[in-house]
């Protein structure tokens, strides 16, 4: 049996168009505040696939920043983003006795953020514990 080659290219085609118009629904910025855990994140989705990631949080004994940047793609029903890099800056308020626990700086490479197309798509304007469009 052989295969139309136009009617491929039109489902190939049709299905390009609609993963760009699933894109193209959730570029924005987001932000997602965890109020008992002191956690602010915000994640920036660019149109040309790039991301931008920042992350403040503190508890009692510490404090601490994070920022990334990689790229991200919608892969059906969830988003993949992955930070080339993402560096933590920690400070402690306290001192630990914990050797090789102290303030510093770490980075890690091909990191990965699990969302789900359905929190961004239908992310609201307010709202705790989840992301949500700014």
């Amino acid at each position: 049996r052989q295969h139309n080659p136009r009617v491929l290219f039109r489902k190939q085609a049709s299905s390009r168009r609609r993963k760009m118009a699933d894109r193209s629904a959730i570029v924005g910025n987001y932000e997602q505040v965890q109020p008992g855990k002191k956690i602010h994140m915000t994640l920036n989705l660019k149109p040309d696939g790039t991301v931008l990631y920042t992350e403040t949080g503190e508890t009692a004994m510490e404090k601490w920043s994070s920022k990334g940047d990689g790229h991200w793609r919608v892969e059906g029903s969830r988003v993949d983003i992955i930070f080339d890099t993402l560096s933590k800056e920690m400070k402690f308020k306290i001192k630990t006795n914990v050797p090789g626990i102290e303030d510093g700086v770490s980075t890690q490479h091909n990191i990965s953020l699990p969302v789900t197309y359905k929190e961004l798509a239908e992310a609201p304007r307010h709202g705790a514990n989840k992301w949500r469009r700014v």
